[in-house]
């Protein structure tokens, strides 16, 4: 990938550049201009710029470095030799000169990333130390490539030679060129591997071409280089196996042994197929394309795709998060996890669903079964993850999802939004904390679809503390408008868990006399008691699966809501006034009549 250097603001302010740009003819008005040059005694072409000896030196270095491309080359060259000031001048500046390169955005014909350049661009001749003197106007730099500019182009080139010929105060300024290096070798690599599909094939070379960081880019690994292949679990769209990867994940070029410096990083890796994968699909490489599109702290990594050569069924290659997910990660701990703890970890996963908003997408599948826990919260299964702003319903395909998760909109067949991946993390975020399973003592049918939209919702727990209780509320809220955004959600828990840690404010009061109850309670169940517990009803679904339904009543909140409330003399410990055991939070009660006739099998649209 070559790359263009130029400033990251689209225009530079007049007082910071010099205004004699301008070649003068005239050498008595050169002179008075630029003055003498200091070696040949001529008048200067530039403020502090002297062509001709300028342009020796360069020509002396020509052979102290190399693009690799021979267009590339002479372009540079040509532009050092006819430069007459230092802004007409272009370099080849090694990639390795960058630093803290960060992916800004993409437009119809490239990508623009920013990024630091240290020691910054060629100012003016040291004639007393004998070398170039640079400038560093800017904290950073951004580097613009153009499509498929590995196979460089005369577009690119051209664009190149605009801002040199037209470079003036309000033009922005191109420094040079350079190229990630590991396009290159991954490149020259291409004919040593193939998966034997043309579109994985091309789909893992363009991540390696545009790849500006390790964890952007996929490899294809062949199957043997995994050993210990263990069967984990099945979902609603594959299996997952856990496998060591002996060798580990591409991590830098060693240039010195010319070879990948590969890294170990865990024990075993998780290895995801999709059903019927061995005809791939474009849902397989979607799921595969919103990892490398999101992937930051708090989302499951994905290091490339591998066949296995039993049943031909393709797979990804990702993180292994050996406490399972968050079901799994409260069933197995033997120690009692505080609300401090609790709190940082929903900030973890908000800031995970913030990174996927934040790229205007949706998860669409956001259930306590894709949060995964390593050292940390991670949310995984992405392959329903879709574009925000793509108008779609569901009223007649129907809708993939757990049941007790999904928003009453979309269970009526409406648009996925932000705000439903937001009720689905109050839901989780419910079970987090009162560490019960959402609606498991009963069925997942209609007739619970119909309650949801009604107002019903989970039990929320006595002993959460009100600030906690609150937000899951305004969450699961029936009303979309009213539910926070992941933002407001990320920052609230941010601000809690300082809080928290300083010994301060409202939270840490409240969640110090929860502590205190739910530790005692913790103490006093037995680990039969706690496998009792969470017995679910034969008919409670908890992996994605195909739902449809009719004509659902309109979302209302239950009247139920209000209960919800602090008392004094409670010690901080929430109350609810409703006792029906199916919806101890929230009053739903529906009559047998009433099921009946909102269940008729009717003709009518979704109003």
């Amino acid at each position: 990938m070559h790359v263009t250097i130029s400033t990251i603001d689209s225009t530079i302010k007049p007082e910071n550049v010099d205004e004699s740009v301008v070649y003068i003819e005239d050498l008595e008005k050169r002179k008075q201009a630029y003055g003498i040059c200091g070696e040949c005694k001529e008048p200067g072409t530039g403020k502090y710029w002297c062509q001709p000896c300028n342009a020796k030196r360069f020509k002396d270095n020509f052979k102290n470095w190399t693009s690799g491309n021979k267009d590339i080359d002479e372009f540079i060259q040509q532009s050092q030799l006819n430069a007459v000031y230092f802004r007409n001048c272009l370099e080849w500046v090694p990639f390795e000169k960058f630093q803290n390169i960060t992916y800004i955005a993409e437009g119809g014909f490239g990508k623009i990333y920013s990024a630091e350049w240290p020691e910054g661009h060629i100012g003016y001749w040291d004639i007393e130390n004998q070398k170039w003197d640079r400038f560093k106007e800017f904290d950073k730099y951004a580097l613009k490539s153009l499509n498929n500019s590995s196979n460089i182009c005369s577009g690119f080139l051209n664009e190149i030679k605009s801002h040199l010929q037209i470079y003036l105060v309000d033009i922005v300024q191109c420094y040079g060129i350079t190229q990630d290096p590991n396009n290159k070798e991954f490149k020259d690599n291409f004919k040593n591997w193939t998966s034997g599909n043309k579109d994985i094939d091309e789909f893992i070379q363009q991540s390696q071409l545009n790849a500006v960081h390790y964890f952007k880019c996929l490899e294809w690994i062949p199957f043997e280089k995994f050993q210990n292949i263990a069967y984990i679990t099945e979902g609603g769209f594959g299996k997952i196996y856990s496998a060591e990867w002996l060798e580990g994940y591409i991590d830098y070029w060693d240039i010195e042994n010319q070879k990948w410096h590969r890294y170990k990083y865990l024990d075993k890796y998780a290895l995801k197929s999709l059903n019927n994968s061995s005809d791939i699909c474009s849902d397989f490489l979607n799921e595969i394309k919103s990892h490398l599109q999101i992937y930051l702290v708090d989302i499951v990594r994905c290091y490339g795709i591998t066949q296995d050569p039993n049943n031909k069924e393709y797979m990804m290659v990702l993180i292994y998060c050996e406490n399972g997910n968050l079901r799994n990660y409260l069933n197995k701990s033997n120690n009692y996890i505080n609300y401090k703890s609790k709190i940082d970890q929903l900030q973890q996963i908000a800031r995970g669903l913030l990174d996927i908003h934040n790229a205007e997408k949706v998860h669409k599948d956001f259930h306590s079964g894709n949060i995964l826990f390593y050292s940390g919260p991670y949310i995984s299964d992405l392959g329903m993850c879709q574009p925000a702003n793509i108008k779609q319903t569901v009223k007649e395909e129907g809708i993939y999802g757990v049941l007790p998760y999904m928003a009453p909109e979309v269970l009526r067949g409406y648009q996925y939004t932000k705000a439903a991946d937001i009720y689905s993390f109050g839901i989780i975020m419910n079970e987090f904390l009162s560490e019960e399973i959402p609606f498991n003592d009963i069925p997942h049918d209609d007739f619970l679809a119909i309650k949801i939209c009604k107002g019903l919702r989970p039990t929320i727990s006595k002993d959460i503390p009100k600030l906690l209780a609150d937000l899951i509320i305004k969450c699961w809220d029936a009303e979309i408008k009213s539910r926070p955004t992941t933002k407001e959600l990320y920052q609230l828990f941010k601000k809690w868990y300082d809080e928290v840690k300083s010994k301060d404010g409202e939270i840490y009061f409240q969640i110090k006399e929860c502590d205190k109850i739910r530790e005692e309670k913790f103490k006093n169940r037995s680990n039969e008691d706690k496998s009792k517990s969470f017995k679910t009803h034969p008919q409670a679904i908890y992996t994605s699966r195909l739902l449809n339904f009719k004509n659902l009543p309109k979302p209302v909140n239950s009247s139920d809501l209000s209960s919800f409330q602090f008392s004094s003399d409670t010690n901080y410990t929430a109350q609810s006034t409703s006792t029906n055991p199916i919806s101890e939070c929230l009053d739903v009660q529906l009559s047998e009549l009433e099921l009946n006739e909102i269940c008729q099998d009717s003709e009518h649209n979704i109003e």
